[in-house]
């Protein structure tokens, strides 16, 4: 995928991961929020192992990366974060929670 520069809503950013997940690519999704803050998103074989919002990681990421209302973002091979985050639901409920379908 290649990286977009205009921002886009926060929903699509979602369906951009849940294709990334759904096409089982490792490696970190980055995303620039409008507001100047960063997060990413580590997948191994299309689970997400990782989150990163800021200082905040794993659920205490999640919290904080839903309130994203619309960034950019890139998709790099590389795997930043080598260890998974225990604390992290199954991929699909992940997807779930980050879409708002609780």
């Amino acid at each position: 995928m290649s990286p977009e520069t205009a921002p886009i809503p926060y929903r699509q950013l979602m369906t951009e991961l849940g294709a990334l997940c759904a096409a089982k690519r490792t490696g970190t999704m980055f995303i620039a929020t409008t507001d100047n803050h960063s997060a990413r998103i580590g997948l191994r074989q299309g689970d997400i192992v990782s989150l990163v919002f800021r200082a905040q990681r794993g659920l205490e990421a999640l919290d904080h990366i839903r309130k994203i209302t619309a960034g950019s973002f890139s998709f790099s091979d590389a795997v930043l974060d080598k260890a998974a985050h225990a604390d992290l639901p199954y991929t699909a409920d992940l997807l779930a929670l980050m879409i708002g379908e609780e």
